[in-house]
């Protein structure tokens, strides 16, 4: 598994040019999804499981403000875990995670 640095060295950018890449893409991918996101959404959209969407809740990787028994997601807030080092450090990605994270990356290497 690459790590995060791996990546970066690999892209030839740093941190914060990365994750504005990410936020971007994942920006324009989810524009179609409501502005407050249920696991359920999260998981569809990411190609992990809502158990994983709530691991990721529960370990304050991904902030969320409960309604009952469910979580909800500020479509902001999926954005910035999206982007961030926490969600690119998955060990086990999913095949939409990886889709997805070789898309962006595509787009820096036409941009850069």
């Amino acid at each position: 598994n690459r790590t995060y640095q791996d990546l970066l060295d690999q892209l030839g950018c740093d941190p914060r040019s990365l994750t504005k890449l990410i936020f971007t893409f994942y920006q324009e991918k989810l524009v179609q999804q409501p502005d407050v996101l249920t696991t359920k959404d999260i998981s569809f959209a990411t190609g992990y499981t809502i158990s994983s969407v709530h691991y990721w809740i529960r370990s304050g990787n991904l902030k969320a403000f409960p309604n009952g028994r469910k979580y909800f997601v500020p479509r902001p807030w999926l954005l910035t875990f999206l982007a961030g080092e926490a969600y690119w450090l998955i060990q086990n990605k999913s095949q939409e995670h990886l889709r997805n994270f070789e898309k962006s990356v595509g787009e820096a290497d036409k941009t850069g």
